[in-house]
């Protein structure tokens, strides 16, 4: 299965396909830049290691108790994707040749991106150069490029130029906040050491002081020349018309954050390297892929959209790849596809990207949740500052576990962050009834995240609220009583009541602290408009004026570049969804309150976020409202493909990518996680059949195939799942049928 891009040579369609076409390995990412180069400045070169990033003080203008000191960024590291070409006559590239055809695509099965482009120089030669490049998942520092380079016309001298240059630079956009940090030099002091056939470049980032090396050789003999900042590496081969020229760079990407000794790590996957061909290292990639191929595949009969199939994969295979190599690291909202948003983990990852890894890989899933339980330290003393003696207090925007958002309305104001982690680890504790972990890390973290919103929780008339917060929705900040943070608080304690209850001998918490609890969740304040019969998103917003233009502009989105804060804080106008995200993930409320605030929610948000298209999809199928849900999904898919936020050349949105999974499982799929799984499945009018695998139990999963002439299910095993509210029992490689509820 591939996902192509051919023929997209407008400056703009490249920067997008920059990211589109990035290849990942969770440890290392590299964008899809030419090799050759592009002669538009629009261009983002760029390759980026798993939370290896650099800081800096942060400047306020008028700096006030416990805002962050320090801000993180994400570190462009050393370029080694820089191949040149030169015949007897210059350089064969764009700016003195003309591109006669361009193909290129995803291979998402075997993990790796292919780019074969033809160019016609101006002594009318033409040449044919094919690239292929891997980003390793078992040799987690390797990225290689195979080239192959074939031309009709030309015999003669080809002249190669590999390079590995560590003058690099970051992206630094003062118009936009979203699309990168605010220095451009982040690496200091390059080292450069030749061995025989390798050049090896150690760096260190500037204020973190984190060791990086970057290593190149090549299968076949290169002249390594050595420059001030890395290396060019220079070999002359003999064309003859109509033969191919093949060879192959090797790149290796090692930090002191995770190897104690990476001159050792070195030569250990340099001798690696020399001991496998490439097709072995492909055949490695491949099995590496094994699980992702068998459980993300699914098939979507959608005649309209005859790719669906294609384009589910390939969101699914950027997300597969995006993250979360060990518990040091997680998910980046924008993976390690570019630097939006400087690299940083965001409550996107437990809500958005966890269901997905929870389903098709565990270990994945356990390594982001170990990586919060790891910071509680730093939470802890986020709480602190924010004036909790008690709990921990989880940041809105970070790499290293501490606060990085200098604009505290949206950043530090987002309590709902600690609700939304322990729904993550409650959710998995659910699934895999994992005792060791519901023991040593659920219990514990939901309680010290209870603990801080308890502290911050006042009572008034016998109701409990939460005052000056903000919600997900970031065009409504500091409001009381949040409808999305207090009904994920109200659910956040139930269940730690829950777990608590059943292993009674774990939490530290006495019967007055158990009380306390108790009430909130009696008395915590849900606002409720008895007039629209909808559940409110805040206790003053329906005192706000409508945003006056209702037909937007699409040269004034997303508002948060046009308008001052203010302005958008004062009207109904919403960014993404906030009340309508609390229903699709609890979804307790009645259903004529759900479909009401669905139907009244969506006529003044402008998904200005990427977070937003995927709940409207998901909660509108949940609701049975099956065309829209349709609609939203369509342009969940396609929000990167198509650059539908007219920022995907800053990186992917990986939290979209997730929600293209959420959309299918807890939408059209109908799955609910519970003391037993359960599925709902209906299909809109577009679609003919949906057929996924659900993970039933610890160790079962089970295949689903839904049309409207029935919903067909096999499992692995012996297990039970509830089919529209019914109980089935599955026997092991035995298909059972159930009637399609229209």
């Amino acid at each position: 299965m591939k996902l192509h891009r051919n023929n997209r040579l407008k400056p703009d369609q490249l920067a997008v396909d920059e990211s589109v076409l990035t290849t990942q390995n969770r440890y290392l990412g590299v964008r899809a830049n030419f090799e050759e180069g592009v002669p538009f400045q629009n261009s983002i070169r760029g390759t980026y290691l798993n939370g290896v990033y650099d800081s800096k003080t942060i400047h306020y203008g008028e700096k006030v108790f416990g805002f962050p000191e320090k801000s993180q960024t994400v570190v462009n590291m050393p370029d080694a994707q820089t191949i040149t070409f030169e015949d007897e006559y210059g350089a064969i590239d764009m700016t003195r040749a003309r591109v006669v055809a361009l193909e290129r695509y995803l291979d998402l099965a075997r993990a790796l991106a292919v780019r074969t482009i033809t160019y016609e120089t101006t002594e009318k030669h033409r040449y044919t150069f094919t690239f292929k490049r891997l980003a390793h998942l078992t040799m987690h520092p390797l990225f290689l490029i195979d080239v192959t380079v074939c031309s009709e016309t030309y015999s003669g001298p080809l002249y190669v130029k590999s390079t590995l240059n560590g003058d690099v630079e970051n992206v630094v956009d003062e118009k936009d906040p979203r699309a990168g940090g605010f220095e451009k030099h982040h690496l200091v002091a390059p080292r450069v050491t030749v061995d025989d056939d390798a050049v090896m470049l150690r760096m260190s980032t500037k204020t973190t002081e984190f060791d990086v090396y970057t290593t190149v050789t090549h299968n076949e003999p290169f002249t390594i020349e050595k420059t001030t900042h890395g290396a060019v590496c220079h070999q002359t081969f003999t064309m003859t018309k109509n033969t191919n020229i093949q060879f192959t760079k090797y790149v290796l990407y090692h930090h002191t954050l995770d190897y104690a000794s990476p001159e050792k790590a070195i030569q250990e996957d340099l001798n690696e390297i020399r001991r496998l061909t490439l097709d072995e290292l492909e055949a490695l990639q491949l099995k590496a892929m094994h699980k992702f191929n068998k459980r993300a595949s699914l098939h979507i009969d959608a005649p309209e959209i005859p790719d669906m199939d294609t384009i589910v994969r390939y969101n699914l295979f950027q997300l597969y790849t995006a993250g979360a190599h060990n518990p040091r690291t997680n998910i980046a909202a924008k993976g390690l596809t570019g630097e939006g948003y400087e690299g940083h983990t965001f409550w996107d990852s437990e809500i958005y990207m966890l269901p997905f890894f929870m389903q098709i890989d565990r270990t994945i899933a356990e390594a982001m949740l170990a990586y919060r339980f790891d910071q509680l330290k730093e939470a802890k003393e986020e709480a602190k500052t924010l004036g909790s003696n008690a709990g921990a207090k989880y940041p809105w925007r970070t790499i290293n576990g501490r606060e990085a958002s200098a604009y505290y309305p949206a950043g530090q104001a987002q309590f709902h962050i600690n609700a939304d982690i322990a729904y993550a680890f409650d959710a998995y504790a659910t699934l895999f009834k994992d005792e060791k972990f519901i023991k040593e890390q659920c219990i514990p973290l939901m309680l010290e995240t209870a603990r801080f919103l308890a502290t911050h929780t006042s009572t008034h008339s016998d109701k409990s609220h939460l005052n000056h917060v903000t919600g997900p929705d970031e065009y409504t900040t500091l409001v009381d009583d949040n409808y999305y943070t207090n009904s994920m608080f109200k659910h956040h304690l139930t269940r730690l009541l829950y777990w608590c209850d059943a292993y009674p001998n774990v939490a530290a918490m006495d019967e007055a602290e158990k009380t306390r609890y108790e009430t909130i969740i009696k008395t915590i304040v849900l606002p409720y408009d008895e007039d629209a019969k909808i559940d409110v998103q805040d206790a003053s917003f329906m005192a706000r004026q409508p945003w006056p233009n209702k037909a937007l502009s699409p040269n004034e989105r997303p508002l948060m570049l046009h308008h001052h804060p203010m302005t958008l804080q004062r009207r109904k106008v919403l960014k993404q969804p906030d009340t309508v995200l609390s229903h699709a993930l609890l979804y307790n409320r009645p259903l004529d309150v759900m479909r009401n605030s669905l139907n009244y929610y969506e006529t003044i948000t402008t998904h200005d976020s990427s977070l937003s298209y995927c709940i409207h999809a998901l909660q509108a199928a949940r609701l049975k409202d099956l065309d829209k849900a349709y609609d939203y999904f369509v342009k969940t898919l396609r929000l990167d493909l198509d650059d539908l936020n007219r920022n995907t050349k800053d990186g992917l949105h990986l939290a979209n990518a997730g929600g293209v999974y959420l959309a299918l499982l807890r939408g059209f799929m109908g799955l609910t996680i519970a003391d037993e799984v359960s599925i709902e499945p209906y299909l809109p009018k577009a679609m003919n059949r949906l057929t996924m695998t659900i993970r039933a139990n610890t160790t079962t999963h089970v295949h689903v195939d839904v049309s409207r002439q029935g919903v067909a299910l096999k499992s692995e095993s012996n297990t039970t799942l509830i089919v529209y509210g019914k109980q089935h029992v599955l026997k092991a490689y035995e298909t059972l049928s159930v009637p399609y509820q229209d």
